[in-house]
């Protein structure tokens, strides 16, 4: 029986040991980080979205980027300043690549320096009738560059019905009982201990 307890307790004490070795020497490429799961948590994380058409592509940053010079043509979200922008794309495995030059592409972007910056992870992908309406329908029809903002929708407001709220009294009292409780609970236990 012994020395089954002692063959057991050698076996989880080397566990943890070989499982921070196995991965070191076993190592493999690391994932790419996950999109999210769905569009309106990519345009909450995208600083400016807005749609144009990509007039050229060079490589940048030391090789590990490309250089889009995109020409704007609607903006849905954020701060953009002209109708000529730079959009930088990582051109790793986990990065969008080189984007087609004379393609229309919807970015969802971060700033990045002088440029923004589309990550292989953001939603940027080619400007599609069915991509374009879900994003008008989440963000509104945009605004052309330079143009005014679109109106913000109207919102209604409704009355509640209950004139009366709830007392403080009924909705403190389950604390209050329980504060009790604790306080005896103490009395006893420092009553025993004594």
């Amino acid at each position: 029986m012994r020395r089954l307890a002692a063959t057991l307790a050698a076996v989880l004490l080397t566990l943890p040991g070989l499982y921070a070795v196995g991965p070191a020497a076993h190592a493999t490429p690391q994932a790419c980080p996950p999109a999210a799961a769905d569009r309106p948590t990519q345009l909450a994380q995208a600083q400016a979205v807005f749609s144009g058409v990509v007039t050229s592509a060079k490589p940048g940053g030391g090789g590990r980027a490309v250089v889009h010079d995109v020409t704007v043509d609607r903006i849905y979200q954020g701060q953009v300043a002209s109708t000529d922008v730079r959009v930088r794309t990582a051109s790793d495995r986990c990065g969008l690549g080189a984007l087609s030059v004379e393609e229309r592409y919807l970015f969802l972007v971060t700033a990045d320096g002088d440029a923004w910056m589309a990550a292989g992870n953001s939603g940027t992908d080619r400007a599609s009738d069915g991509l374009v309406a879900e994003v008008t329908s989440l963000l509104g029809p945009g605004t052309a560059p330079g143009g005014a903002p679109a109106a913000p929708a109207e919102a209604d407001f409704e009355r509640v019905t209950s004139v009366h709220p709830t007392p403080f009294l009924r909705v403190a009292a389950p604390g209050i009982a329980l504060v009790i409780v604790g306080c005896l609970g103490l009395a006893l236990a420092r009553r025993r201990t004594a």
